[in-house]
């Protein structure tokens, strides 16, 4: 009865024992490496990602779309059209009818998109680089957007932004259209002094 010789080439062993033993020192060295240097590989696929998303960003989105990055970054324009971009977003918390974003008295709309507070003195530059002032809450909000669809709500009992003459209600560039409003309100809830004081009412509201 024959026997069958099976022939093993040490060779092979020996081959692939020294790829699992170089595979294993390529790995410790990188691991060095990332641990001395910080730098992580992952990162380029990140950046690659980063780089897909800001492409559609840009593809989709409008030139001064506030998801893109805040006014003055280089995603919506740069330092230079950083008014323009402000202007864009105090244009859009403006918008009434179907398109009412809050107007006038929803200040989150207006700061969430970096339009700055008067009281701030923020200033921007135009496209020749030369300084201005940039757009502000609420100074460069229209008095109309103030006054509808409320026409000018005053909070007797509130603080002084909520009455005529403070930020909630225009400023005071908007004080006599505000005033106006709260005189027609007076003088109904008065009746020429019959039903309560029309000064009174009137200075509870901000106006003289």
């Amino acid at each position: 009865m024959s026997e069958k010789i099976i022939m093993v080439n040490p060779a092979g062993g020996s081959s692939t024992q020294t790829l699992l033993i170089g595979g294993l020192l390529l790995g410790a060295i990188v691991l060095v490496i990332v641990m001395i240097s910080g730098w992580n590989p992952l990162n380029m696929f990140k950046n690659l990602l980063n780089t897909g998303v800001n492409t559609v960003k840009g593809l989709t989105y409008s030139t001064y779309d506030s998801r893109k990055g805040k006014c003055g970054s280089k995603a919506v324009g740069g330092l230079r059209a950083k008014k323009a971009c402000l202007q864009t977003q105090i244009n859009y918390c403006s918008k009434g009818g179907v398109f009412n974003n809050g107007g006038g008295q929803n200040v989150k709309c207006f700061t969430d998109r970096a339009v700055p507070m008067c009281d701030n003195n923020e200033w921007c530059v135009d496209e020749s680089g030369n300084k201005v002032p940039c757009p502000c809450y609420p100074d460069d909000v229209s008095c109309a957007v103030f006054k509808n669809p409320n026409n000018y709500n005053v909070n007797k009992d509130g603080n002084a932004n909520q009455k005529c003459q403070g930020d909630l209600q225009g400023g005071p560039k908007c004080l006599a259209d505000c005033c106006a409003a709260q005189k027609k309100y007076c003088d109904a809830n008065t009746a020429g002094d019959l039903l309560g004081s029309y000064a009174t009412c009137m200075s509870q509201r901000g106006c003289a």
